[in-house]
C-alpha cells in the first residue's frame, strides 16, 4: 500500500506543471477487507440523518462541517459559522439519529466534538454579528438574495465592517454560551 501511495505522490509532483492530468480511480471495490473502512466516507452521507433507503458503497458516515464545530448536543442546536453569517439553528436531526442511521446502514460513525469553548446557544434562529447592535457591515443574510426575499435577516451581518475590518469587541454570548470539558 505504501509503494502505491508513494508512486501516486510522486505521479502528482511529477505533472504539477503539466496543462492537464486526468486520473481513474476504479473505487468499485470500496469494501475489500485489505482498504480500511475509515478511508471511504461521506460527511452528512445522505440526506441529514433522514431515514432514506441508504443506496451508497460508503462505509463511514461523518456527522461533521463547520456547524458542528459549534454543535450544541444538549439542545441539538448548530451555529454556522463563518460559513453562514454565525447564526444559530436548530439541528435538522439529533447526532443519536444521525448515528442510528448509520449503524442501520452498515457504516462506521464519526463526528467532531466541539472543543472551543463555545456552542450554539439557542434553538431559534439567532446571530453573532447585528448590524443594529454593531454597526453597518460588508453584507448581511439577505445581501445575495432576490429584493422581496422575506426568510433572511437583514440584521445578521457577516463579522466584517464596511471598511473590511473585523467587527471587533462583539459579545459572544449574542447567541452562544461558553461550555467546558466538563459539560
Amino acid at each position: 500500500m505504501l509503494y502505491t501511495i508513494s508512486t501516486v505522490a510522486l505521479l502528482l509532483f511529477t505533472v504539477s506543471n503539466a496543462a492537464s492530468f486526468t486520473a481513474q480511480i476504479d473505487l468499485s471495490n470500496v469494501t475489500n477487507p485489505e482498504v480500511s473502512k475509515y478511508i471511504f466516507g461521506m460527511n452528512m452521507y445522505q440526506n441529514y440523518g433522514l431515514d432514506d433507503p441508504y443506496t451508497g458503497n460508503y462505509t463511514l458516515g461523518r456527522l461533521g462541517g463547520n456547524s458542528q464545530s459549534r454543535f450544541n448536543f444538549s439542545t441539538n442546536s448548530a451555529n454556522s459559522g463563518n460559513d453562514y453569517y454565525y447564526i444559530n439553528n436548530p439541528g435538522d436531526f439529533t447526532w443519536q439519529a444521525f448515528y442510528e442511521q448509520a449503524n442501520k446502514n452498515g457504516l462506521a460513525f464519526w463526528t467532531q466534538i466541539p472543543a472551543m469553548g463555545w456552542v450554539s446557544g439557542s434553538t431559534t434562529k439567532s446571530w453573532s454579528f447585528s448590524q443594529q447592535k454593531y454597526g453597518q457591515q460588508k453584507s448581511d443574510e439577505c445581501t445575495n438574495q432576490p429584493d422581496g426575499t422575506t426568510w433572511c435577516a437583514k440584521d445578521a451581518g457577516n463579522g466584517v465592517w464596511v471598511n473590511g475590518s473585523n467587527v471587533v469587541g462583539n459579545d459572544p454570548n449574542d447567541c452562544s454560551i461558553r461550555t467546558s470539558p466538563a459539560d
